[in-house]
């Protein structure tokens, strides 16, 4: 996963309301971590940089600037059966949300208080205050989660080559984080919630909760600890262990 935050969009707010996004944004990158897929992180500034053959999905967490050179670039990332996902009013501050993602919303004045779940998953722990704007979603649109009113919170248009992803609510769930990598052909090693890194050659796990930890590998292999030597059982495709919270392995 490419992950994009704009630093400016934060900027931009209150003191009190810069406290509230800086959570958001963390707790946003925390669920991201607990996916068990790999992710890079880069300014959104750096977007027409990246190269997306690199990765199967952008996120763009709180894009509400989005300049026409960034808006863009994202027109390379929309091939390849990968996924654009774009989080919580973006280009709000910039040409407006339905440029920035093709989504159709309607703005009432006001602010309203939002929360969502997904699978029994909370987005976040008490309702985020927004700008009352709700998604009126096209034919063939997909709903991924509703709000705790029945409003859309995540919405999915598939096209031939690509799927475009609005998540209104901040703060996707891990599990919603990681549905969208496997429907974009990524690459997810575990499916528990723990936190896991990774390149070419090691792999590290470090336990979110006791239990049984399944590493699934991307290609044919065997895992063995770095410190004991000891080949870890299991098949040429994943291999299990017991582990305690907060213990770490490689």
């Amino acid at each position: 996963i490419a992950v994009f935050v704009d630093e400016a969009a934060i900027g931009c707010f209150t003191e009190r309301a810069v406290e509230t996004c800086s959570s958001l944004l963390f707790r946003q990158m925390s669920q991201i971590g607990a996916s068990g897929a790999m992710y890079h992180t880069y300014m959104l500034t750096d977007l027409p940089q990246v190269d997306p053959e690199r990765y199967r999905m952008a996120i763009l967490v709180f894009p509400a600037f989005m300049e026409p050179e960034t808006r863009a670039a994202l027109a390379k990332w929309r091939r390849g059966g990968r996924t654009v996902v774009q989080t919580f009013l973006p280009g709000y501050y910039g040409s407006g949300i339905e440029a920035a993602t093709g989504f159709r919303v309607h703005e009432a004045p006001g602010i309203r208080k939002v929360s969502a779940s997904w699978h029994g998953q909370a987005f976040v722990e008490e309702p985020a205050r927004i700008p009352d704007i709700r998604i009126e979603p096209a034919y063939g649109d997909i709903v991924l989660a509703v709000t705790d009113d029945g409003d859309p919170a995540v919405i999915m248009r598939r096209h031939d080559d690509y799927q475009e992803v609005l998540a209104l609510v901040p703060c996707m769930p891990a599990g919603l984080v990681r549905e969208l990598v496997l429907l974009s052909a990524g690459h997810v090693w575990s499916h528990t919630g723990d936190c896991i890194s990774a390149n070419s050659r090691y792999v590290c796990i470090h336990a979110a909760s006791d239990g049984v930890k399944r590493i699934y590998l991307p290609r044919k292999g065997r895992l063995l600890d770095i410190f004991s030597g000891e080949i870890l059982k299991g098949n040429e495709t994943w291999t299990e262990m017991e582990m305690g919270f907060g213990e770490s392995r490689i």
